[in-house]
Order: C-alpha cells, then structure tokens, then sequence
C-alpha cells in the first residue's frame, strides 16, 4: 500500500506518494530525490518544500565533503538547490551560508546596511533561527524582525 505526502504534486495536483527513491507524483512522473547532496530529505521536509518551496535546509555536503545549507527549489519537474535568498536594493544578492546570511557585493557596497557587518547577518539569535521572510523584511523593510537589532542600536530604525 502506498503512502502518500498530504501535498500535490507542483505540475498536475495529483497525489504525491513515497516510493524507495524519493517522492513521486502518481500521474505525470514529477519526482524528487530522498537524498540530495548526500542529505536525506524527511517527508515533513519534502511537504514543506512542495508546499511553499522556499525552506532554509542545512547539512548537504559536496564532493570534497564541506557542509553547506541551502534552499531546495522547484525548477519546472525538477528540485534544485539555490542558496540565494532575495537580492538586495543596491544589486547584491543575499545568500544563505551554515552559519551566517551574506550579501556577495558587501566589499563594495556604498549603501551601509545589515549585511555590511563583517560577517552579515547570523542566522541565529537567541536560540531563533531566521527565516527567509524576517531576511527579506530585513533587507526590503530595513527593520529587524524581533525587536533591537543585536549589534547595532541605530540599524534598527
């Protein structure tokens, strides 16, 4: 017996089901991987990302063996990883790393903002990881998702 993921399937919203690959549409044949980069992608992980496709995941790793997180898309029947976060207003695009959120233009950047810290921006405060939405308020809203921004008084405004 067959058992199914509570979301549809992205092309045809039929039924998605487990089988021993990953998770498959039972109609026109979308599938997606159970491993992905050497990372097991849980059914609860899969929903989330069939649901609304934008999830912060951490753990896959490359050939060399470094450990990466990044963001599972759907790119028409096929899922695909893709670390960008959203693109800032100056032309630089936020990315998602193990530890902090980036921007690869902060070296060269005019307009200071949350990612010109050294670093960017941790993507935990006080046990609280970040989401991709609190990181777009962040960047398109200029306002910290939960209060004071953590290091710097005046960022907050």
């Amino acid at each position: 017996m067959k058992e199914y993921l509570k979301n549809r399937c992205p092309i045809c919203e039929r039924r998605m089901y487990i089988y021993q690959y990953g998770y498959r549409c039972e109609k026109c044949g979308f599938k997606m991987k159970a491993f992905i980069c050497n990372r097991y992608i849980s059914p609860e992980e899969a929903e989330s990302i069939l649901y609304n496709g934008k999830v912060i995941l951490d753990g896959f790793s490359k050939k060399d063996g470094k450990i990466f997180s990044s963001i599972p898309t759907i790119d028409g029947i096929t899922v695909v990883l893709d670390d960008t976060v959203c693109h800032c207003p100056v032309g630089g695009r936020i990315y998602v790393g193990s530890k902090w959120f980036r921007c690869d233009k902060r070296d060269h950047c005019r307009q200071p903002c949350f990612f010109t810290h050294a670093y960017g921006v941790r993507r935990s405060y006080d046990g609280h990881l970040l989401t991709i939405e609190e990181v777009r308020s962040l960047v398109y809203e200029k306002k910290w998702p939960k209060g004071d921004c953590p290091w710097r008084a005046d960022a907050a405004a």
